[in-house]
């Protein structure tokens, strides 16, 4: 896939850069496939590619939401995330998603290339400041705008009393989390400068729901975050969403 980045390995490191732990991941673990990093953007565009060509320019249609569902005996079913039209219609009185006790906050930047180019970081706690960080898209020397760096993915996690607005778009402000993550630089990674250096910094609160005791209602089947929404660690979500969708279709 020649946006995404194959990670190599994951590496733990304290809060004060020291080395903890590496291992390493996909087809350098012995597993049959690669772990791939990629931007959302570029994933959706390559799924959307694939669909419409397996199964024509119509099997998509853009720029709709889904409010509610009425069932016949022809339609299908399916997921529509955390905040679930579908699951709101079919459990009315279940409330928000339920609040961990840490936000989140993430961005994307270039920046230099560190570890080999291809290792995913993991510094710190979620109590004195957590931070992920990993490339998602190569690379591309000669274009101007890019400066010819990779774009670099990262997460900052901390423990807080109050959630911040559960929107996918919230802005964040640095001033909410730079005291938490000053001086932050080692094994040629310069995690605050990175910080710093990110022009839009989203926010969202770490959350999940309880289990429901059903999530298939005749032609309709709850899959993913609609279905069992998950701390958003360790792709979580998508892992579930895939193995929802492989046994949905019997394969």
């Amino acid at each position: 896939m020649p946006h995404a980045i194959e990670t190599r390995e994951l590496v733990f490191y304290s809060r004060h850069g020291q080395f903890i732990f590496k291992e390493p991941r996909g087809r350098y673990a012995g597993y049959d496939w690669p772990q791939l990093s990629i931007h959302r953007a570029d994933l959706h565009a390559t799924m959307l590619e694939a669909t419409r060509n397996r199964l024509g320019t119509d099997a998509v249609q853009l720029g709709h939401h889904c409010t509610r569902i009425d069932q016949d005996t022809t339609g299908t079913g399916g997921g529509d995330g955390i905040h679930s039209a579908v699951r709101r219609q079919l459990y009315p009185n279940e409330g928000p998603p339920l609040y961990s006790g840490v936000n989140m906050w993430r961005g994307t930047t270039r920046w230099p290339a560190f570890l080999g180019g291809d290792t995913m970081v993991s510094t710190g706690w979620m109590t004195v400041g957590k931070t992920v960080i990993y490339p998602v898209r190569p690379a591309r020397p000669g274009t101007p705008e890019t400066g010819g760096l990779p774009l670099i993915n990262w997460v900052a996690e901390l423990e807080r009393p109050q959630a911040v607005r559960q929107d996918w778009t919230g802005r964040g402000r640095l001033a909410d989390i730079m005291p938490a993550f000053a001086g932050l630089k080692f094994d040629g990674l310069d995690i605050s400068g990175m910080i710093e250096s990110t022009g839009e910094i989203l926010e969202y609160p770490m959350v999940d729901r309880d289990p429901l005791p059903r999530w298939s209602f005749g032609r309709v089947t709850l899959l993913g975050d609609a279905a069992h929404p998950m701390y958003p660690r360790g792709s979580n979500g998508a892992g579930q969403a895939i193995i929802d969708a492989r046994f949905l279709t019997g394969q």
